[in-house]
């Protein structure tokens, strides 16, 4: 029994890296090539937006640094801000 729960594991295991690896790599780069887009799930309206508002200008800030510093070999970040209102 434990050797059948072992191998069961070892598939899992298995299976959901393959998974993982499903979305990694193969596309064309296209026009966004050298741009990473970084993701934001943000409240920009209703009552809490001035959270996600400031919260939005400092993840900004934070990609200016990291763009103007170049530590990402040439690519640059952006972010791709989604409201969750």
């Amino acid at each position: 029994m434990k050797r059948v729960t072992k191998l069961l594991s070892v598939l899992a295991a298995g299976a959901m890296f393959m998974s993982a690896l499903t979305g990694c790599g193969g596309g064309s780069k296209g026009a966004d090539g050298d741009t990473i887009k970084v993701g934001g799930l943000l409240e920009m309206t209703g009552g809490s937006a001035s959270f996600g508002i400031s919260s939005k200008n400092g993840i900004d800030l934070a990609l200016k640094k990291i763009n103007e510093k170049g530590v990402l070999g040439g690519k640059k970040l952006s972010l791709v801000v989604a409201d969750t209102k």
